[in-house]
C-alpha cells in the first residue's frame, strides 16, 4: 500500500484530497515507467559502468516516491485528515516486512542488501496492534536517514517489549552522530527556506504523536544515532 491509497476524509478537505490524486498520477505514473525500464535494462547484459548507472537511476526513482509519500502525508497531517487503522499484525509478518525493509533500503543507499540486520527480543508479543502502513512509514524515513549516514558500517532495527504488552523498536547506526545544535529542532516543522532538512523526520513526529506512540532520538554521538519508537499496547 501507498500514501496515495489511504482515502481522506472528503468533508474535512476536498481540495486536499484533488491535489494528492492530482500530485500522485502526476509523478507516481512517470515514475513508475522510469522503474520498469530500469528493470527491463537490468536483465540485459551490461558492463560494469551501465550497471552502475542502471542502479543509480532506480536509486534516484525510489527516493523519489518516497519524498512524494512523505509530500502527501504531510498534506494530510495539515488537513487533519489522517485516518489510522490500528490491527493486529502477527509477529511474524511483521518481521518479513521489516527485513524487507531493510534490504530494500540498504540496496536503495547503493550498498549490500545484507548490511542492515534486525533482532527481535524472545518476549515480544505474538501479535503487535498498530497501524502497519504509518509504523513503516516512519521505520522508512528513520532507516532511510541511517543508511544515508552510515551506509555500509551498518544499520541495525531491533523490537523489545517495553511496558506490560508494549513495544519498543529502535533504529541505530555506526554513523557520524547528529550534531548538537540540530537535536534540539530535529522533529519540529522546518521553514520552506530550510529544505535541506526535509519532511521525513516532522511528518514522523507528527504521526506518531496522532498514534499516541512515543518517536525519540535515543543517543548520538561520534558511534552513531539511535532513534525509539514507542508503540502502546
Amino acid at each position: 500500500m501507498t500514501a496515495c491509497d489511504r482515502i481522506l476524509d472528503p468533508p474535512q478537505s476536498a481540495m486536499n484530497g484533488a491535489l494528492i490524486s492530482q500530485v500522485s498520477h502526476d509523478v507516481r505514473t512517470p515514475v513508475s515507467a522510469i522503474l520498469g525500464a530500469l528493470q527491463v535494462l537490468s536483465q540485459a547484459q551490461l558492463n560494469d559502468q551501465q550497471t552502475a548507472i542502471a542502479a543509480a537511476g532506480k536509486r534516484a526513482a525510489m527516493g523519489l516516491m518516497g519524498i512524494l509519500d512523505n509530500f502527501i502525508e504531510t498534506v494530510r497531517l495539515d488537513a487533519d485528515a489522517v485516518i489510522l487503522r490500528p490491527e493486529p499484525h502477527p509477529l511474524a509478518a511483521l518481521k518479513s516486512g521489516w527485513t524487507r525493509l531493510l534490504a530494500d533500503a540498504m540496496q536503495g543507499g547503493g550498498h549490500d542488501r545484507t548490511c542492515g540486520t534486525l533482532s527481535l527480543d524472545d518476549d515480544l508479543p505474538d501479535n503487535i496492534t498498530m497501524d502497519s502502513f504509518y509504523v513503516n512509514l516512519i521505520l522508512a524515513n528513520l532507516i532511510g536517514n541511517a543508511v544515508a549516514h552510515a551506509g555500509a558500517q551498518g544499520v541495525h532495527l531491533s523490537a523489545a517489549r517495553a511496558d506490560g504488552d508494549d513495544v519498543r523498536i529502535t533504529v541505530s547506526d555506526c554513523g557520524p552522530g547528529i550534531p548538537d545544535a540540530r537535536v534540539p529542532s530535529l522533529f519540529a516543522p522546518r521553514p520552506d527556506t530550510d529544505a535541506k532538512w526535509g519532511l521525513g523526520l516532522p511528518m514522523s513526529a507528527a504521526i506518531a504523536r496522532l498514534m499516541g506512540c512515543g518517536l525519540a532520538l535515543k543517543a548520538t554521538g561520534p558511534q552513531g544515532s539511535a532513534f525509539t519508537l514507542h508503540i502502546p499496547a
